[in-house]
């Protein structure tokens, strides 16, 4: 049970990627089989997934990842030589879940980058996409919509937490390492009642 505090407690988001080394096909089809095995309000199941490790497709990808729209730090990753070696695009199948769909797709987006993150494969989920793009060359049909995007490869950078100053914005330092910052859980935790530690 340790190693498994360990990987949670260290998984951050990586954004920057080895681009010499590939996630094997067999490890990207376990990672889809455990997001799967997420918890699911009335066991709902929404969630359907499309592998992608092609080398072309994953170029389309990227250049339909809005680097910097929520953060413009996000822009310093936007090098192709370190991107992504591959994705896992996440979809919900609206005939069954057409609205709350977003809490399922968590637990099954952290499943996966739980698991990439024990066998030393960086993640980052990512929203800000071009959704029209990336439904068209993805071949998505209508009834089906693409909720998110998880990027996959092995990390070129490391990301550090550091204790919280200014606001919840990361930021990098002058190796491109990622700063992020996070509330002291003694701030954020209570016994019993709220305000009582």
């Amino acid at each position: 049970m340790d190693n498994l505090f360990k990987i949670i407690s260290t998984r951050r988001s990586i954004r920057r990627f080895d681009s010499e080394r590939n996630v094997d096909l067999e490890t990207l089809k376990n990672m889809v089989k455990l997001g799967s095995l997420a918890p699911s309000r009335m066991n709902r199941q929404p969630w359907q997934f499309i592998i992608i490790n092609d080398k072309e497709t994953r170029g389309e990808i990227f250049k339909n990842i809005l680097w910097g729209v929520k953060n413009p730090v996000n822009k310093n990753f936007a090098d192709i030589n370190y991107a992504p070696n591959s994705y896992v695009a996440i979809l919900t199948d609206e005939r069954i879940a057409k609205t709350g769909y977003e809490y399922e797709t968590g637990a099954c987006a952290e499943n996966m980058m739980v698991y990439a993150w024990g066998l030393g494969i960086g993640s980052v989920w990512i929203h800000s996409i071009n959704r029209e793009n990336i439904i068209r060359l993805l071949k998505i049909p209508k009834e089906i919509k693409l909720d998110s995007v998880l990027a996959l490869g092995y990390p070129n950078h490391v990301s550090k937490i550091i204790d919280i100053q200014d606001g919840c914005s990361y930021s990098t330092d002058s190796k491109n390492n990622l700063l992020v910052p996070k509330r002291e859980i003694k701030k954020i935790t209570f016994l019993n009642t709220y305000g009582n530690y």
